[in-house]
C-alpha cells in the first residue's frame, strides 16, 4: 500500500477522480465479470473545498505472478489538466514442487498393516512458502473461526492484515478480541458479532 496526497491550492471546490488510463469509472453490468482490479485507489474520486487536501491509498494486489506496469490519471471536473501516476509492482506467486508428482501405494489389504510413502516437497521459490492441510491442520481451523468474527472486511469480503512471516500466528489484537470473545460467549452468551458472510482474507505468508 502506498499513499499519495492531493491538494487544492485554487480558490474553488475541486471534484477529482483518479482512475487507470483507459478505464473511466463506470458501473459495470451484471452480466459482465468484472477483470481483476490490481491497482485499487480509496478513495477513488472526492471534492476538495480551496486549501483542503486528501490522501489516496494505492493498493496492489496482483492476480498472478508478473509484473505489472499501468498510468494512473487523475481528473478534475470542468479543467482539461490531467495528472498521470506511474504504478509499477511486482507480483510473486508462491509455488511447490512434488517428487514424485503421483503417489502410488503397493496393494494392501483391509485391516492390516497401512502402506507407507514418502514424498518430497521442495520449494522453488526465492522466499519461504508455508503451506498445509485446509482439513486436517488444527491452527488453519482456529484461525478461520477468528478471522470470521473480525470486522472491517470491505465490500468484496477482503480483509486487510499486516503481513507475518511463515509460521507466525494471527496479530496479538485479533488473539485478544477471539479471547474476549470466547470468554464473554462462555459467561452469557451475550457477545454478537456482525460480519456473517466473511469469505476472504488476504495476508502475506512469504
Amino acid at each position: 500500500i502506498k499513499t499519495i496526497q492531493l491538494f487544492n491550492h485554487e480558490s474553488v471546490p475541486c471534484y477529482w477522480s483518479i482512475a487507470e488510463k483507459g478505464k473511466p469509472l463506470k458501473k459495470v453490468s451484471q452480466k459482465q465479470r468484472p477483470p481483476p482490479v490490481v491497482f485499487r485507489m480509496i478513495p477513488s474520486s472526492g471534492m476538495l473545498s480551496p486549501g483542503e487536501r486528501v490522501n489516496v491509498q494505492i493498493r496492489f494486489s496482483p492476480a498472478e505472478g508478473n509484473a505489472y506496469n499501468v498510468q494512473l490519471v487523475v481528473r478534475v471536473a470542468e479543467s482539461t489538466e490531467q495528472v498521470s501516476i506511474t504504478a509499477q509492482g511486482q507480483g510473486e506467486e508462491p509455488k511447490l514442487q512434488f517428487c514424485p508428482p503421483v503417489l502410488e501405494l503397493g496393494p494392501c489389504l483391509p485391516d492390516t498393516t497401512e502402506v507407507e510413502a514418502e514424498v518430497i516437497v521442495k520449494n522453488p521459490c526465492s522466499f519461504p512458502v508455508e503451506f498445509y492441510s485446509l482439513e486436517f491442520d488444527k491452527q488453519y481451523l482456529e484461525e478461520e473461526k477468528m478471522l470470521r468474527l473480525m470486522q472491517g472486511y470491505d465490500e468484496n469480503n477482503i480483509l486487510l492484515l499486516p503481513p507475518r512471516a511463515p509460521g507466525e500466528s494471527l496479530p496479538t489484537e485479533l488473539l485478544d478480541y477471539y479471547k474476549e470473545y470466547c470468554s464473554q460467549l462462555k459467561d452469557d452468551g451475550s457477545f454478537r458479532h456482525t460480519c456473517s458472510s466473511c469469505s476472504a482474507i488476504v495476508y502475506c505468508t512469504y
